[in-house]
């Protein structure tokens, strides 16, 4: 008797979709969601991962060359309960008709709008001395698991990052300056700039070009909350000169969008290029 844990691959994942459309997506929206690198057997880089939604259709990818590489057949179709398809692919990731292992995919409703989907690959005993190799691929992180996470990461809710944008508007009442003045002022202005750089208050800051209102004088991205940027932006010698208006807003953006660097910035106009 075949000890099946030798022989299957069992992963699971819920997504938060109802069974139809978990489904759909994973059968006839695979191609949106399936990982290219590293998950295809082409020799170009793979372009469409396809599923033909009936038993018998063809599971397969579509290489940038245009060339096409059977991955299996659909061996049932029971929308939107349950696919099961063939897969012809050797230890050595290449299409290969004489083996053919199982993978056997089943969508629960579990209520709530959710869907608990169970994988199966079964038959790896039909690699014969191989088995060992594919029951380590395939189970590993890097085998269905990765499958699975790319799958559910198409309808993960998207989270969101919270930062403090203020821009610098130059007043309508600003004061004349003489050039030694205005030269003496911006210095100030650049050094209060890089002292909150140097905290970690601030995480990007720098003069736009040609803008469209000619009153903005400066953009800067903050990593503190917003009542917080206004005090400090009080504090700024251009600020309280009567020069420039702080304008403190929240911007969103897709949770790990951005990134920083900590770079060397100017503290005086002498330091600037150009």
């Amino acid at each position: 008797m075949t000890d099946a844990s030798r022989t299957t691959v069992h992963r699971s994942i819920t997504v938060p979709l109802a069974q139809g459309a978990a489904f759909a997506l994973f059968t006839d929206g695979m191609d949106s969601w399936w990982p290219r690198d590293g998950y295809s057997i082409g020799q170009a880089p793979s372009q469409q991962s396809c599923l033909e939604a009936y038993e018998g259709g063809r599971w397969f990818e579509r290489s940038t060359d245009g060339s096409e590489h059977v991955w299996g057949r659909v061996l049932h179709w029971q929308p939107p309960h349950r696919v099961v398809m063939s897969w012809q692919i050797s230890p050595d990731w290449t299409a290969d008709l004489t083996v053919a292992t199982e993978v056997d995919i089943r969508f629960t409703d579990i209520g709530a709008g959710g869907t608990r989907v169970d994988l199966e690959h079964r038959h790896l005993d039909r690699y014969g001395d191989r088995q060992g190799d594919m029951l380590v691929a395939l189970g590993s992180p890097d085998g269905w698991q990765a499958v699975l996470a790319a799958y559910a990461a198409k309808v993960a809710p998207i989270g969101f990052d919270r930062h403090t944008l203020v821009t610098l508007i130059l007043r309508p009442d600003a004061p004349e300056l003489s050039p030694a003045e205005a030269e003496a002022l911006q210095n100030a202005h650049l050094a209060h700039t890089a002292d909150l750089v140097a905290a970690g208050h601030i995480l990007a800051a720098g003069p736009p070009v040609d803008p469209d209102d000619e009153r903005l004088r400066g953009i800067s991205l903050w990593s503190v909350d917003p009542n917080t940027a206004r005090r400090m932006c009080d504090e700024d010698p251009a600020v309280r000169a009567g020069r420039l208006a702080a304008q403190v807003a929240t911007w969103m953006t897709p949770s790990g969008q951005l990134r920083f660097e900590r770079v060397r910035v100017p503290r005086s106009m002498a330091e600037v290029e150009g």
